[in-house]
């Protein structure tokens, strides 16, 4: 009896690793150019240090709310912009004096924007309300944590916390305590309980490398594979019982569209299991959404 429900086990896994999720795909502009109520993008002046020349400034970095309210780091990269889902211009932050280096990049959580500043050797935490309001900084505390490449999360349990490792067999978590004055690091798995593995080189070959984005109110992994020399990527799905599923989602870079950022922008991943993007051209910022609509076999 426990061989069948095994072997039936090991069915119900192949015939979920066989699905293709299929995305289908929306684009809203945002406003492009140099006005308070636009994004811009142009080529980094030589003065500016760790610039190199041909390189590009403009927006790095996105979060959105509840409502899909989207939140953009503009060319400053200490001030951010607000737009609603359809690409119409809401507010700005205020610049901000002794709050830190220039902004890294952008979280959400229970109704505040976090940002963490560019320096790693001297990273601050600011905060603010959904209309952009300064609400406070504070300094992280120095660990032994490595905290480039980062991005904010918030676990099962609703705490907030930077991913410190985001190799998707082994995400880390370090999550964020306000102590006297300054953020301390606790580092933590992700979640409690353990996934089952998954052989991700056979199930989705890649010569690059995967990074883990996020995982949904279902609790299955967002994993991206990155392609052809960095210049596009793909998402794929793991679950919690090791189980692998493809999707029709790939994300284009900058980087093709004539556009050369030292860090580009992540892709970033609803609770319910929707997918954004921001990609930026010479023409245009297009802020890109993707639903799934059905499931193929």
């Amino acid at each position: 009896m426990k061989s069948v429900f095994a072997f039936a086990l090991l069915l119900i896994c192949s015939l979920i690793a066989a699905e293709t999720w299929i995305y289908e795909k929306t684009v809203v502009e945002l406003p492009m150019g140099e006005a308070d109520n636009q994004l811009s993008l142009r080529l980094a002046p030589e003065c500016c240090e760790g610039m190199d020349e041909g390189m590009d400034e403009g927006p790095t970095s996105f979060t959105i709310d509840e409502d899909e309210n989207i939140y953009v780091i503009t060319r400053r990269k200490d001030i951010i912009k607000k737009f609603d889902r359809y690409g119409n211009y809401i507010c700005s932050s205020e610049y901000e004096r002794n709050a830190g280096g220039a902004i890294r990049f952008l979280g959400y959580h229970d109704g505040m924007i976090y940002t963490m500043s560019w320096g790693s050797s001297n990273p601050y935490i600011r905060r603010y309300t959904r209309d952009l309001e300064f609400i406070d900084c504070h300094k992280v505390k120095p660990g032994d944590e490595n905290l480039s490449g980062l991005a904010f999360l918030v676990n099962p349990k609703g705490e907030l916390g930077l991913i410190t490792n985001n190799n998707p067999q082994n995400v880390r978590l370090s999550l964020m305590e306000l102590v006297n004055g300054q953020y301390a690091l606790r580092n933590t798995n992700l979640f409690d309980f353990e996934y089952a593995k998954i052989d991700l080189e056979n199930a989705w070959p890649t010569g690059l490398g995967y990074r883990f984005l996020n995982f949904d109110d279902n609790c299955v992994f967002y994993i991206e594979n990155l392609k052809g020399r960095l210049m596009t990527s793909e998402l794929g799905i793991a679950t919690k019982e090791g189980a692998f599923i493809h999707t029709n989602v790939e994300f284009d870079f900058s980087f093709n569209h004539g556009v050369n950022f030292y860090d580009r922008i992540h892709p970033l991943i609803s609770r319910d299991g929707c997918i954004y993007h921001i990609l930026i051209t010479e023409k245009s910022i297009q802020f890109i959404k993707w639903e799934r609509i059905r499931v193929e076999q």
